[in-house]
């Protein structure tokens, strides 16, 4: 009975741990530069997932799962598009 409730609380601290892929916000991505349309793309296959932008084709996040299941994103880039526009720092 012990073995159940223990093998119980591991697969519910488990799936607690589990987080959904948390993509950036097409939102922060919509803009006119020099009279083009900027926008965010999100395209999916499988267990990966991509993101891309119209601005010069650049990949702002690739999720795939690590070895646990966790989803995180591998690309290092800027979370909107006014960061790629005037990098900070």
């Amino acid at each position: 009975m012990k073995n159940r409730i223990f093998s119980l609380l591991v697969l519910v601290a488990l799936a607690c741990a589990c987080k959904g892929v948390r993509f950036m916000n097409p939102k922060d991505f919509d803009a006119s530069i020099d009279g083009a349309p900027v926008s965010l793309y999100t395209l999916r296959a499988g267990d990966i997932s991509l993101q891309v932008t119209n601005f010069g084709a650049r990949v702002v996040s690739l999720y795939t799962p690590d070895r646990s299941g966790r989803y995180c994103s591998i690309v290092v880039g800027h979370r909107t598009l006014q960061e790629y526009i005037t990098p900070p720092g």
